[in-house]
Formats: C-alpha cells, sequence, structure tokens
C-alpha cells in the first residue's frame, strides 16, 4: 500500500476503507496520497475474527457513486467473508450496472487456494477477488512475496496510464439484465488492418430508468 501510494500519480484523489467486522474509513477523498499513507500506518488491526468484505465493498461503491471520473478500486485481502448482509452475488451482480474498474491483490498468493485446513474458505474468497476484477475489466494479481507486491502495484499504475473509457447509451438496451459486449479497435494504414488489444468488461447490467 505504501508503494502504491508513494507511486500514485498527481491529479487524482485517494482514500482509504479498512474492514473486518465492520468498514471504517481511514482517509477520506484527498488529492494529498500522503495523508492516506499516514493514515494507513496509523490504522488499527481489529482483534475481531469476523470478515465482512461483501458490505465493505459494497459501501464503497455507495461512495463511489459521488466521484466524477475514472473510479478505480484497489482491494487488498483474502476475500473471505463470515459476516455480511450482502451476499456473494449481490455484489457481483451491482458491480455489473456500476462504472467502477477493480484491480484485487489476494493476499496469501498461490497458497491461498490449498486444499487443506480452511482451504475451501480462501478459494472461496480467491473466486470473489477473481470475480470482482473479472467482472470490472481489471486484475486480480496473487504475489507470493514482496517483490510480486511491488510488480503488481506497477502494473496497476501502468494500466491507469493507458486507461480510457468508451460509453454506449441505448434505449433498446434490456433492463436490469446481463449483456455481454465484444470490443475492438484497430486502425488502417495504407488499406493494411493493424489491431490493438483491447479490454472490457464482459458482462454489464442495464439499469431501469
Amino acid at each position: 500500500m505504501r508503494g502504491f501510494l508513494k507511486a500514485a500519480p498527481s491529479g487524482n484523489e485517494y482514500s482509504l476503507v479498512s474492514f473486518s467486522d465492520e468498514q471504517k474509513v481511514e482517509a477520506t477523498l484527498t488529492a494529498e496520497a500522503q495523508q492516506v499513507a499516514a493514515a494507513y500506518v496509523g490504522r488499527q488491526q481489529s482483534a475481531w475474527g469476523y470478515v465482512a468484505a461483501y458490505d465493505a465493498f459494497d459501501q464503497v461503491l455507495d461512495a463511489l457513486k459521488k466521484v466524477q471520473g475514472l473510479r478505480v478500486v484497489v482491494m487488498i485481502g483474502a476475500g473471505e467473508d463470515s459476516f455480511s448482509k450482502a451476499s456473494y452475488g449481490d455484489v457481483i451482480r451491482r458491480l455489473e450496472s456500476e462504472n467502477v474498474v477493480v484491480y484485487s491483490l489476494q493476499l496469501g498468493g498461490s497458497a491461498a487456494f490449498a486444499n487443506n485446513g480452511d482451504g475451501a474458505d480462501l478459494r472461496r474468497g480467491g473466486q470473489f477477488m477473481q470475480a470482482i476484477a473479472q467482472r470490472s475489466d481489471g486484475e486480480r494479481y496473487c504475489p507470493n512475496c514482496e517483490a510480486g507486491y511491488r510488480t503488481a502495484v506497477e502494473e496497476v499504475l501502468d494500466s491507469l496510464a493507458t486507461f480510457y473509457r468508451v460509453q454506449y447509451d441505448s434505449e433498446d438496451a434490456p433492463k436490469d439484465k446481463e449483456v455481454k459486449l465484444s470490443v475492438k479497435a484497430f486502425r488502417l494504414n495504407d488499406d493494411i488492418r493493424h489491431d490493438y488489444q483491447v479490454k472490457a468488461k464482459p458482462v454489464v447490467r442495464c439499469e431501469a430508468r
């Protein structure tokens, strides 16, 4: 987290939300990334063993509705949940209708999917972290060491530096239903087509207005 905030580009606003059995806004939206870094260092760890990851993510989506421009969530955790009112399906369906990009950093790395002890819970957590990234056209990372986290942060920042958004509105779009998208980008040079690699949300959910 400190590495991300240290390299965070200026001109953006950042916030920090921690969660265990409940959510806590450690730092409200600010253009001063170092204020968020200080809040991260000064945060207190919860002694509770319960985790409400779905509720925390849902409340972050609520807060982001007030933000203009590109909205990004960098979620760091195991993805496990044992205390939320919102369900896995509730959060995923909502994410499909939001203009939010999610980058998830899976704590525990690839070992989070080991089939022993609490393996089932860890696998469900991994599925959640993968789903919120995939359904939002973001990326999930599973660092196995400190260097892996640095690499993940660099890739997230590189991705954001080249990010753009294309919005399409249609009166004929089905309301509150999943719609699959296919987006292609290319340029013609002397009648030769050059294709670009494009990432797009695989499924969106159209909201009724």
